[in-house]
């Protein structure tokens, strides 16, 4: 894989994990409830859990951006996307679609569903091709150029596609009335 889709990739995925460590960690207390909601913990979270998710997502972001630790950043992130993503399938086979899924913020509340599900699957295959060995080549300023262009454009596609699954949601729920 070309370095330029590497770098592409890593910095999408970082803003991921940053923007989802900021949710949390500038309310720990509703993200606490979050993690109750799931019932997958055998006791009560407590904010310390909110804040240790927090913490992590925020180091795989910044080990997105450095070179000598993107590797275990990478890993740490398709380990913590998967289990994401297995925490809501499990929680969606026990019939339990109507908690909120803990990734929108504060201000915006996100019912869980399969469409989450298949946006970790799809982020963690991203994070993988990251692992694929690039080509050594010295990037020349169109490269980074590209990269920087690039990223913005895939964080804004990104960040539209899940205001437009917000919205679908809503609007399925208007139409049922509830």
């Amino acid at each position: 894989m070309d370095p330029v889709y590497n770098h592409v990739i890593s910095l999408l995925l970082s803003w991921v994990f940053i923007s989802a460590a900021w949710h949390k960690l500038r309310q720990p207390d509703r993200f606490k409830v979050v993690l109750d909601n799931y019932q997958l913990l055998p006791f009560p979270a407590h904010t310390f859990y909110a804040w240790i998710v927090g913490l992590m997502e925020a180091a795989i972001g910044i080990g997105l951006l450095l070179g000598n630790v993107r590797t275990t950043a990478v890993v740490a992130g398709m380990v913590v996307l998967t289990v994401y993503a297995l925490a809501i399938g499990f929680n969606l086979l026990r019939g339990r679609s109507d908690i909120d899924c803990g990734c929108s913020g504060p201000g915006s509340q996100q019912p869980i569903s399969w469409h989450l599900v298949v946006r970790n699957i799809f982020l963690v295959t991203l994070a993988g091709a990251t692992l694929v060995a690039m080509p050594l080549r010295a990037l020349v300023w169109i490269d980074w150029l590209t990269t920087i262009c690039a990223s913005l454009l895939a964080i804004v596609i990104y960040q539209g596609c899940g205001i437009l699954l917000e919205n679908q949601l809503k609007l399925n729920e208007m139409r049922r009335g509830t």
